[in-house]
This record gives structure tokens, C-alpha cells and sequence, in this order.
């Protein structure tokens, strides 16, 4: 099942505050002051997962990888579910009316890429990738990661680095033994953040590789001022690589980190 922008939203507000009530539905609770507990299905602490409805966030106090804050969280790190089906089991479970699918759209190509980008004319104006692209106008190209951090086919969005010679970026890994290897520099944007925790339970919309560091994002448009060697006043550094794509298109000479921590 696909879900719409709207259908995760109306899902999200709709059990915004129905933690307690959703782990109710699988575990027996036991009131404990402000919060409740109940065994933990991931570890097997006996009365160790612990229930805030004040805070809105779960936590297992024998093993620190089982927490999170939502009941898409819980059904994830708990229940053993996809993003998708904890999605379907809240919609169904409150009622939720999601919207009509929509109808089949007919294959047309993309924009052509970029000097330097891969070729991603053809694919599907359905996906999330070409969803974003035509939405904005850049160029990244669909696909995703698999557990090595390859870059498979997929219905992510891989951002692609390069210099200013239209060269691929790249960084130095460490294979130990004091050996290294050079690999090529990506990011990835998730489709469903929700999908993808961090150590503390919080989702994440974008990956980079281990050990690469953070390159500048240089975007075509500044490579070609750089070949033509034409002259402007100002540079700008954008925080993303979107928003550097599209000052560049507006005439607004930008590059972009990748994020401000």
C-alpha cells in the first residue's frame, strides 16, 4: 500500500498522544506512578520497558537500543513491523480514511542530468525520486543503499558529488592493518525517515557514508562559471544541497554544506 504525503500527517496527529494505548494493544501494562511498564519485547527485561504518556516516549532500561517517541516508533522497534504496516495497522486500528490512490500515471522521461550525474531519463514519474524532481527541477537520481552501503536500485534519492572538473568526489576509508581504500562520496535521502533510527530512536532523512566526512556540494551551475572563468561578487553557501540547486537556477551563485550542527 502507498501512502500519501496527507495519509502519514493525518495518521501521525491522529495518534500523536495514543503511545500507551497502542503498546496496550500487545503487552499487559502495569501503572507505575506517572508512567507504566510491561515486559520488554525486544530484550526480555521483565517490567524494564517503561512508558511515558507525559513525554510520549518509550524506553527499555535493560537493553538502551529499544526507545522512541511515536507509536510508528514502538510498532517499528517493538512489534517487529515495517514502516508501512505500522502505518496500515494505525489506520486501521483508528479509523483513519486515507486518500484515493491515484491513477496510474503514463511513463514519461525526466529532465536530462547534469554534466557529471548518471542518466535517470525513463524512470517512473510515480517514484519519490522523480516526484522530487519534478517538484524542484534538480537532478539527483533514485535509488538506494543495501547493508554495505552500496548503492542499489531503490525508490530512495541518491545525491551525487562532484568537483569542480566534474570529477566524482571521493574519500579515504580505513580497511585496518593500516590499509585504505578510496570509495566515492553519496548521500542518500530516505523516503520514509521513519524507516531509519539512530542509536537514540530518532529517525533521520539523509546518510552519508562512515568516515567520509563533509565534502562541499558544488552544484553544475558553479562549474560552469568556473570553466567559462566568468566573475561574479559574491558567493553564498547554502545549508543543503536543494537549496544551492535552486538559488543557482535564480542566478544567485551558491555551493552548500551539507548540514549546520
Amino acid at each position: 500500500m502507498r501512502f500519501t504525503e496527507d495519509d502519514v500527517r493525518r495518521i501521525k496527529d491522529a495518534t500523536d498522544n495514543k503511545l500507551v494505548d497502542v503498546v496496550g494493544k500487545f503487552r499487559d501494562l502495569r501503572k507505575s506512578g506517572k508512567s507504566f511498564t510491561c515486559d520488554c519485547p525486544v530484550c526480555g527485561g521483565r517490567n524494564k520497558l517503561n512508558i511515558n504518556p507525559a513525554k510520549g516516549i518509550f524506553k527499555c532500561f535493560n537493553c538502551a537500543t529499544t526507545a522512541g517517541k511515536t507509536p510508528i516508533n514502538y510498532l517499528m522497534v517493538c512489534e517487529n513491523k515495517s514502516y508501512t504496516e505500522a502505518l496500515e495497522f494505525l489506520a486501521t486500528e483508528y479509523g483513519i480514511i486515507l486518500d484515493a490512490p491515484p491513477v496510474k500515471k503514463s511513463r514519461k522521461k525526466l529532465p536530462a542530468m547534469k554534466q557529471g550525474s548518471k542518466a535517470a531519463a525513463g524512470h517512473d514519474v510515480t517514484t519519490f525520486c522523480a516526484r522530487m524532481l519534478a517538484e524542484s527541477g534538480l537532478t539527483f537520481r533514485p535509488g538506494t543503499i543495501d547493508e554495505r552501503g552500496n548503492i542499489v536500485d531503490g525508490d530512495d534519492v541518491i545525491i551525487e558529488y562532484y568537483d569542480l572538473d566534474g570529477y566524482p568526489v571521493t574519500y579515504t576509508r580505513k580497511l585496518g592493518r593500516g590499509s585504505y581504500e578510496p570509495k566515492t562520496y553519496y548521500r542518500v535521502r530516505w523516503q520514509y525517515p521513519d524507516e531509519h533510527l539512530d542509536k537514540d530512536g530518532k529517525s533521520f532523512k539523509y546518510k552519508s557514508p562512515a568516515q567520509s566526512g563533509t565534502p562541499i556540494y558544488i552544484p553544475e551551475r558553479m562549474r560552469h562559471l568556473y570553466r567559462t572563468q566568468e566573475q561574479f561578487n559574491r558567493l553564498y553557501i547554502q545549508e543543503g544541497e536543494k537549496k544551492a540547486e535552486k538559488a543557482c537556477k535564480h542566478g544567485i551563485p551558491s555551493i552548500a554544506v551539507s548540514g549546520i550542527q
